[in-house]
């Protein structure tokens, strides 16, 4: 799987050499929420573990578990 570049992200462990770089979308839900959401595209062996029943993992660094989201959506525009 790799994480894609969508437009107008910001892009997080710029200048950390340990870390691979994330581009990220924030926005705020109505409450006041701010939302960091990446965008991950499946390779086609990623495809073809989840068309046959594969799952996908979730990790959380730290030693405790905060709200996430995930979801399915089309390609968005990106910076590549």
């Amino acid at each position: 799987m790799r994480a894609l570049k969508p437009k107008g992200g910001i892009v997080l462990a710029e200048q950390q050499d340990e870390y691979d770089n994330l581009t990220i979308l924030v926005h705020e839900l109505d409450d006041g929420t701010e939302v960091m959401t990446s965008c991950w595209q499946p390779s086609q062996e990623d495809l073809a573990l989840l068309n046959n029943g594969g799952c996908v993992y979730l990790g959380i660094l730290g030693a405790s578990h905060p709200p996430v989201t995930l979801a399915v959506a089309g390609e968005p525009e990106t910076e590549e």
